[in-house]
């Protein structure tokens, strides 16, 4: 039996799809970045709005919050729409990646969130909790495929 040579190995390996350089891994989770952050702005009060928040939602996009149903994108959307047109917004937002990897053309990603609402009457409430979110590379940019959250204990 003849063993192929370790370089020609690399070189295979290297070409195959699937398998990308690290520049060019920097380059998509840059993307990534660049696309969450865009998402986050949408409802903020500069933000561009339900329309702009339901672009960055692929059509086979669902919700979970943990313990509750599962809302299909159409059902988000349309509390999105009601929710903004009844003057509410997203005040603040901070979030930490805990871990984000990509795989082909889908990207894994677990965060910890603190967002705060108001209206014209001022603050109206806050959302503290984790999050795991599906995103896919699509020809458009990348694209929320799915989040699955849930609330994070009260701090004492």
């Amino acid at each position: 039996m003849r063993l192929v040579p370790t370089a020609l190995c690399a070189v295979l390996i290297a070409a195959a799809p699937g398998f990308a350089s690290d520049d060019a891994v920097e380059a998509r989770e840059i993307e990534l970045r660049a696309a969450m952050s865009a998402f986050a702005q949408t409802l903020t009060p500069d933000g561009a709005g339900p329309e702009a928040y339901a672009a960055f939602l692929a059509p086979d996009y669902s919700r979970w919050a943990i313990g509750g149903d599962v809302i299909a994108r159409a059902e988000l959307v349309a509390a999105v729409e009601d929710w903004h047109g009844a003057g509410n917004r997203v005040s603040s937002r901070e979030s930490d990646i805990l871990e984000l990897t990509i795989t082909g053309d889908y990207a894994f990603v677990r965060s910890y969130f603190v967002e705060t609402f108001e209206n014209a009457d001022g603050p109206t409430g806050a959302f503290r909790g984790f999050v795991a979110a599906t995103w896919r590379a699509a020809p458009e940019g990348w694209r929320l495929v799915r989040s699955d959250q849930i609330q994070a204990p009260e701090e004492e």
